[in-house]
């Protein structure tokens, strides 16, 4: 009987030597080339400035054929910042991918158009897009504290709820992960000195992030996957017990990133989320949303409730903390033509939020800084 023969120890040395140069290898590749920009660097926030991108869009209908997105010197889209932007009625939008707009080019997105319509009836007015997309609170925290407070804008809109969702284990506290895990801190440490490991931290957060939210890709949308014969008194019961946990943790973190905004005389606005689906009829179809069947147990009526469920949190801490609140959940109806998947915006989207947005922020504006006013608001 033939008797199997181990590796010996020079077949080991060499598999090790062999694992390190690869290792190091790897690593003199990263740093002379990232084939992929992540915004997370370990305890920080690391932003793609000065950068152009053109996607070509062939399957989405009501985006351009051609997209092209911009970065300024800051890393936002948007134009330069001025040499003096004390002058300035500065605004900076911040939340994840449905204020980014990566998708929208340039001078389309919501953000801009909003600017367009403000400058009407503003001197000196400057705006920004800070949207991060998969971003949290958590990460909008750190991009306060790293890079606009040091702008020291007059106002930021934040258009956020929708990465919070099932969101217990981050915290603002320390700006760390899991707050005084010390293998946690670690890996944080050496993502700030290695590439690599810089890198496999960030592959491991995308993935982490993908299991926190509904869904995380952009879909088109599918109207004849209509559900039937659900519980949904007994599903949204199992919805509230399930982000019970979430909702309170979300609410602590918006109020300490509310704490560092205005510490940094900042005022905050906060924008509550709004999604397609819902217990509507879609303006453009004719078709019950709140039947739409998406993935799993999820329809639209309860995904709408489950997003309204941390859209009531961001309500309740406006009320608390007198901060103002555009309620665009509620504002935006619920149209397909908005949306090219059940939660990003179309080019007719980002217009109409413009037009929701510049109705409420303008006559605020206006009574809060006077001194840039150069026409009422229509």
């Amino acid at each position: 009987m033939a008797r199997l023969k181990l590796p010996g120890w020079k077949d080991a040395a060499a598999l090790f030597i062999g694992c390190i140069v690869a290792a190091i290898a790897f690593e003199i590749f990263l740093r002379m080339y990232h084939p992929i920009h992540f915004t997370v660097r370990g305890d920080n926030i690391t932003l793609a400035a000065n950068e152009s991108y053109n996607i070509e869009n062939t399957y989405m209908p009501n985006l351009d054929k051609l997209i092209s997105v911009r970065k300024n010197s800051i890393g936002f889209r948007g134009a330069e910042p001025p040499q003096d932007l004390s002058r300035y009625l500065s605004i900076i939008a911040v939340g994840g991918s449905t204020t980014e707009c990566f998708c929208i080019s340039e001078g389309k997105t919501w953000t801009d158009l909003l600017g367009n319509k403000l400058k009407t009836n503003f001197v000196n007015l400057w705006i920004n897009n800070a949207g991060l997309a998969g971003h949290t609170t958590f990460g909008h925290y750190i991009l306060i504290k790293n890079y606009i407070a040091a702008l020291r804008p007059k106002v930021v809109l934040y258009l956020v709820g929708v990465n919070e969702l099932n969101k217990t284990e981050i915290s603002a506290d320390e700006l760390k992960i899991v707050p005084g895990h010390n293998a946690e801190r670690l890996i944080n440490y050496l993502a700030a000195k290695i590439e690599t490991v810089y890198f496999l931290q960030n592959l491991y957060r995308y993935r982490q992030a993908g299991k926190g939210q509904l869904y995380t890709e952009h879909f088109d949308i599918h109207h004849e996957k209509i559900s039937s014969n659900q519980d949904m008194p007994k599903l949204i019961q199992e919805a509230e017990k399930e982000h019970a946990e979430a909702l309170s943790a979300y609410g602590q973190r918006l109020n300490k990133l509310i704490d560092v905004t205005i510490a940094n005389s900042i005022t905050p606005v906060l924008i509550t989320q709004p999604i397609l689906y819902g217990n509507a009829i879609d303006n453009s179809t004719g078709i019950d949303l709140g039947k739409l069947k998406y993935a799993g147990k999820f329809n639209g009526e309860l995904m709408w409730h489950i997003m309204e469920m941390y859209n009531d949190v961001m309500r309740k801490t406006a009320n608390e903390r007198h901060i103002f609140l555009i309620d665009l959940s509620r504002q935006l109806n619920k149209d397909s033509s908005y949306y090219y998947d059940w939660l990003h915006f179309t080019n007719v989207g980002a217009e109409r939020i413009a037009d929701i947005l510049y109705n409420e922020l303008c006559p605020f504006l206006s009574e809060k800084y006077p001194q840039f006013v150069k026409d009422k608001c229509r």
